[in-house]
Order: structure tokens, then sequence, then C-alpha cells
């Protein structure tokens, strides 16, 4: 990861209104100031009130798990784990983070580490193949999102635990951990096992899983407690089955028992 908090400045661009499934989000363009521009959104759900701890969702870029449902990676489900419980909260803010494809390795890059993982390297082995971190994300553009949108408090919405020291060395205070566990597939358990063991992914549904399969019908995300090594909190919320949508691994959401 390579964060600063002296990192490029952005700019605030542009804002419009997107209603989705999950409530209506007033989007927020940011670019950096320097280099190419690249365009970073944040979606805003209700008001953000000074002082109180906001949900928020750092999420990184994806086409394939985000666009394209793909079941290598929990991305997709993630993310509309993630808007789901902001949209059931009422409140709460979602960063899509460009460049972060592949763990910040980009498009190209990423598939070449897919061709690599199907002849036998795990994920992290496949992008150190090819001489690149197996993580060069940095969330410094995040912390100044947050900022110019006035949040100072978050509940962050994550499994990874890195995630958060980094955005809390970049001065954003992270009250609360709330986990994002999706049910794992064939497709994506090895992939799921390797953040866990290699990356520190806290991913503890793994071994516990009912079963594994594509099926959408037999596909369950768990939404997990928050982590009172952070904050105790109430449970996190009590949210009914979702309709139907892209992705087969969030067609349905039920706590974890």
């Amino acid at each position: 990861m390579q964060n600063s908090p002296d990192a490029t400045a952005v700019r605030h661009v542009a804002k419009g209104r997107i209603p989705t499934r999950f409530g209506e989000f007033a989007a927020h363009i940011f670019t950096a100031e320097a280099g190419e521009g690249r365009e970073h959104l944040a979606c805003v759900l209700g008001e953000i009130k000074d002082g109180e701890p906001v949900l928020v969702r750092v999420h990184s870029e994806c086409i394939t798990g985000d666009v394209l449902g793909s079941q290598r990676c929990d991305c997709g489900a993630q993310l509309e784990m993630a808007m789901e419980i902001i949209g059931t909260a009422g409140n709460g803010v979602l960063l899509y983070l460009r460049d972060h494809e592949g763990r910040g390795i980009g498009l190209e890059h990423k598939l070449r580490a897919y061709e690599l993982q199907d002849a036998g390297r795990d994920t992290v082995e496949a992008n150190l193949h090819q001489g690149l971190p197996a993580d060069a994300r940095s969330y410094a553009i995040s912390a100044q999102m947050l900022a110019h949108l006035s949040v100072r408090k978050v509940r962050l919405l994550t499994n990874n635990p890195v995630k958060l020291q980094e955005l809390t060395d970049l001065g954003i205070e992270v009250t609360e951990r709330v986990p994002l566990l999706t049910l794992p597939s064939e497709e994506n358990i090895r992939y799921l096992r390797t953040k866990r063991d290699k990356l520190g992914h806290l991913l503890e549904n793994l071994e516990a899983a009912p079963s594994l399969g594509n099926s959408p019908s037999s596909s369950v995300i768990y939404l997990g407690e928050s982590d009172s090594s952070l904050q105790n909190s109430d449970s996190l919320l009590d949210t009914p089955e979702s309709e139907s949508h892209p992705f087969p691994a969030t067609t349905h959401v039920a706590p974890v028992s």
C-alpha cells in the first residue's frame, strides 16, 4: 500500500442525483489535481451529521466483479451488500475508487493473473510472478474525499484490517468495523482463503459455510456483527430479503446465526 497524507489533493468537480433500488444517492465526482485526473465517485445517502460516525464503504474498482458479475472474486457481491446495508440504514457513504483494479495492478495484469491462477498459482503469487506488488492500492484520495464530505468518524464496512489501519493513519477515525461476509462459491473459495491466509482479511465464515456452489437458489449473504474490539454497539441491521439482481451471491441477505 502506498499512502501519504501529503498525496496529491483532489478536486470536487461534479454532483448529481442517482436513484437506485437501495435509495436515492447524491453522487459526487472527485479528480486528482495532478496526474491523469482519474475520476473517483462518492455516493452519499441521507444526512451526514457533524461528529456522528457514518457507515462508509471504501470500494475498489473491479470491472469483472462489479460490472460483469464474475464469481472469481467477492467484489460485486460486497458492493451490492454495502449498498443494501447503507440503504437499509438510510444513511451512509460509498466511495468507489478507480485505479484499484486487481488490487492496483490494472485490468491487463489482472487478466494475466487469472491465467496464472488457472495454471495453479493463487491470487498473491500471480501478482508477484508478474513482478507486481500483492497489493498496490492507495487510500490517500479516499481520506480526502471523506474530509470534503465532512465525514470525520466512520463505521467502516470491510473485512480488511489493513484498510482500516491505512485510513486511521490518514486521520480518519474508525469507530467500528462492520464485516461484509459473502457466501463462498466453488469459483472463489481459494481466492477468499488466500485473502484470509496471506493478506490478513477477516473471513471467519469460510470454514463454517454451509455449502459451496454457484446456484442462485442456494446463495446467501451473511451480515456479520460489528467488531466489538473497536466499539460495542447494537446489532447491525434487520435486513429483509432483497429482490433478484445480477449477482447470484447477493440474491438473499440474512443475519449470522
